[in-house]
This record gives structure tokens, sequence and C-alpha cells, in this order.
């Protein structure tokens, strides 16, 4: 029988299935599986990567809700059977055969945070997906729901009322919302700290100001959101003291505002304002003075803009994005040597000449991120200097899809300084579709780094079956794996089981925080 068995034998049986609606199935069984199940294996977080368990799980919400009300209805006929003939009241109240057990618990009260993330776009999460959910989990922390284009405002609002504990919310790329839901997100949610409505194009600046009077906003992310330099100044004052970061990439606002802001949020610590449409050339006269990541790619920079940043950022600098911005080697450069704190770099495009990759050099112990993408190497062996000591210290995360691409010396050093046990993500794209050799080298990636979770291949035309089959065989850790314009690769090839996983996973990895 289930309860037999000890629960140290339960754990180690549970500890098999990594599916939260599975262990929903095994709470059912009995009691003892129950407690068992709850007491280790409800964890707070439930991620979705097929619409079959979304439906499961749905199916166990609706299960227990059922049999939560033919227990209430057993304990009435029970209790008013005791009343009328207390003889039939003999046997102990409360007790229940291990036979005849069914679960009434509601597991909703355990979730704390919901990720559809994987089911976006296929209008699979509809409105009474969403309600179905959140009728179970009340204490909900965190949803999101990117890309689930069929979720409306009424799906939103209905959230906000049921999960009042709601903290974070990712609702990027909901085109269908108009944006009555903020109202029911400020009236019912008290404790919102995070709100990212990137995409939602159908989102205008009165209601956004609405949103903003919660008292604990520290993200907002406004990404493609239609605004205008007033209804920024407006969100601003409002959440002025409490707001950390802020991303306004591809609106349509003026340097003049974000000079406002910079006085407006002094505790502002992120900032993201990468291809604003109005912008010709992006002139700063001042920055946040606590401000650690920028991301200012996709902007034509002045000489003002460079300095400032130098000026300004010098002491708490963490993170620069400066891909795309067409800056001269010397504004990098001035750039690196103002701000020494510097883990986070990213640049294209540009010639890495001597005294740039001196800069980088001296940066290297501190980067765990760097992107020199199609960037010109006249100096391989200055670079190859950097890039060792980068290796050897805290550097996880490359991109050296130059110009033209890397030669085999140079990632044989770069996984001999110790980046064969530290680098997670490599990209070696063949940027400009330079040379037709390299196979040999791609050949040898997983070897040269065993520890790749994603890798980037893309417009090699020597990247075929035989290497794609190398890497998904060779990574035992690998996640996503980028084969944009490799068309040498077969359609058998792209089918197998493992390769398809990594390549339906490319892509969405950026949903959160993106590596680059």
């Amino acid at each position: 029988m289930p309860r037999d068995l000890p629960p140290e034998i339960l754990n180690i049986i549970f500890s098999y299935f990594h599916n939260k609606s599975d262990l929903f199935t095994l709470a059912q069984v009995s009691k003892s599986w129950a407690d068992s199940v709850c007491s280790f294996y409800i964890y707070p977080s439930l991620r979705f990567a097929t619409p079959a368990a979304l439906q499961k799980c749905l199916n166990v919400f609706s299960q227990t809700a059922t049999n939560r009300k033919l227990r209430a209805q057993q304990n009435w006929s029970r209790l008013v059977r005791r009343k009328l003939r207390p003889a039939l009241g003999a046997s102990r109240p409360g007790f229940e055969p291990t036979q005849n057990f069914y679960s009434c618990r509601n597991y909703g009260l355990f979730v704390r945070e919901i990720d559809l993330t994987k089911l976006q776009g296929k209008g699979i999460v509809t409105d009474r997906e969403i309600e179905q959910l959140t009728n179970n989990c009340p204490y909900l922390r965190s949803i999101n729901l990117y890309n689930c284009h069929a979720v409306t405002d009424a799906a939103i609002e209905h959230l906000a009322t049921k999960c009042s504990y709601l903290e974070t919310v990712y609702l990027a790329g909901l085109t269908t919302l108009t944006g009555s839901f903020l109202t029911a997100l400020r009236a019912s949610c008290p404790k919102l700290h995070t709100l990212n409505i990137n995409l939602c194009v159908a989102v205008f600046g009165p209601h956004i100001i609405e949103s903003t009077e919660l008292s604990h906003l520290a993200t907002l992310k406004l990404d493609k959101v239609t605004l205008v330099d007033p209804d920024l100044i407006m969100i601003a004052q409002h959440c002025a003291h409490t707001l950390i970061t802020l991303s306004l990439n591809h609106c349509r606002i003026t340097d003049t505002t974000i000079d406002e802001l910079a006085c407006i949020c002094p505790r502002l610590h992120h900032l993201s304002i990468s291809d604003l449409g109005y912008v010709r050339r992006l002139n700063l006269a001042r920055l946040p003075p606590l401000l650690r990541t920028l991301n200012i790619s996709k902007n034509t920079l002045t000489d003002a803009t460079l300095a400032t940043i130098a000026r300004d950022t010098h002491h708490t600098l963490q993170s620069i994005d400066l891909s795309n911005t067409s800056t001269p080697p010397a504004g990098i450069r001035a750039i690196l040597d103002a701000c020494p704190r510097i883990e986070r770099l990213l640049i294209t495009r540009t010639i890495l000449t001597r005294d740039l990759c001196l800069s980088l050099l001296h940066l290297a112990p501190n980067l765990t991120t760097l992107s020199i993408r199609a960037c010109m190497v006249p100096h391989p062996q200055a670079l190859l200097d950097a890039l060792s000591l980068a290796a050897g210290s805290r550097l996880k995360h490359l991109d050296l899809s130059l110009s033209p691409p890397p030669g085999e010396d140079l990632l044989r050093a770069v996984s001999a300084k110790g980046g064969k046990e530290k680098i997670e993500t490599l990209m070696v794209a063949n940027v400009d579709r330079m040379g037709v050799g390299g196979k040999e080298v791609l050949l040898e990636l997983p070897a040269l780094f065993p520890r790749l979770r994603v890798l980037g291949l893309a417009r090699w035309k020597a990247v075929d079956d035989e290497v794609v089959v190398a890497a998904v065989e060779g990574l035992e850790r690998l996640e996503e794996l980028d084969l944009a314009e490799c068309w040498e690769v077969s359609e058998e090839c792209m089918q197998l089981p493992r390769v398809r996983g990594v390549i339906e996973w490319a892509g969405w990895a950026r949903v959160k925080e993106e590596v680059w």
C-alpha cells in the first residue's frame, strides 16, 4: 500500500518527476503521498513547455475544486446525520480510509510564479486559461505572458482582481491590450514593482501615467509604446523616488527629455534608450548619478554625449551597449579608460586598434560579457592578450563574430587560458560571409568550450549536418543553437529531436534578460 512506504523512499521516487502536473497527479493517490508532495515538491514556479502540460494542470485544479465541493457536502451530511441520529456518529470524525482518498487541497496556494513564454504566439493561451489559473493561485507574485497574443484586457483585469499580491507582470508583445487593464493593476496590486509592456502598441501615454502612481514601482519597460515627451515627464515624476530601471527603446522621444529624466529620477540605475526615432544625433548633457547599465545602441552619438558618459558615470557604470553607434575607436577608448568598473561591453563595426585593445586589457579582469561583433582586428596579438586575461578571470559570454571570422589560433588560445572551464555563451557568426573554410575549427568547438549553453554559428557556409550533430552531441549543456542562414543544413538534420529542441529554444532565451 502507498501509505506503508516511508517518507524517505517517497521523496526519492518523487525526485524523478520534474513536471509539476505529474506531481499534482501523484498527490491524488493517498493522503501520505499528498503530504509528501506538498511538503517537498510543490515548488512555487509553474513553467509549461507544452499545451498538454498546461491542460493537465488546469484539469487538476478543476478536479480538486470539485473535490472540495463534494467534501463540504459530505461533511454537512455527516453533521446532519449525527445531530438527527447520534448513533450513526460512532466512527471517528475525520477518519478516511486510504483507498477512498481523494485530494481536495488547492495546490494553487503554493504557486508564486507562472511562466507561459514557451506557449507564446500559438493561440494556446486565451482569457479562459488565464482566468482558470488565477482563480486557483491567489498568492501569485509573478506572471510572464510574453507574446500570448490572444490575451485581452479582460483577462489582465481578472488577474489583477484575483491576485492582489502581484509584484512582477510581463505583458510584452500583447498587441491586443488597449491600456484599460492598467487601472485595475493600480487599484488591486499595490505591491507591483515591475511592469513590462514592451511592444504593446495600442497602449498610450495617459494609460501608463495612471499605473505609475503605484508606490513601489521600480522597473518600467515601455519599448515601442506610443509616448510623447510630456507623458514621459509625468510618468517619471510619479515614480521619481522608486524608479530604478527604465527602458524606452524605439520610443519617439527627444534627448532633452532624457536630460530631464536624469534630474527627476536620481535613483535610476538602468537606462535603455536604443534607436530613438526622433533623434538624429543623440546629444546628452547629463545622466543619472547612480547609473550602472546604459544601452544607447542604434543611435548616432555626439562627442558631447561621449564626454557626458565619461564624466557622469565613471564611478558607477558596469554595463554599456555601444552597438551600431558608429563611435570611433578613440571615443570608445575614452569611455573605457574613464569607467574602470565596466563588466559588460558591447561594440560593433569598429576597428580594434592597438590602443583600444590596451584599454580592453585593463578592463579584462572585470569583464563577464564581451561582444565585438563585426569588428576589424588589425593587431590580433593585442586582442589575444586582452581575451586571454579576460578568459582567465570572469568572462562567461563572448561574441567573437569578427570581420573576417576568428581563426582557430585565437579560439584555441582563449580556450587554453581558461575559457574552456568558464565560457557559457559563444557567438562566432560569419557576419560578412567572408571566406568559405572554417569547418575544422567549427567541429573542434565542443572540445574547446565544453560548458557552452548558447552557441551561434550563423551565416557559415561550412556549417552542415556534420557540424550541427557534432555540436549537439558534444555539448551536453547546450540550450540554444543559432543557425540563421546556414543553408547547408538539411531538413532531416533539423528534425532530429535533440537538434529541434535547441533550435526551438533559440530566440526564447532572450525573452527575459538577454545575454547580449
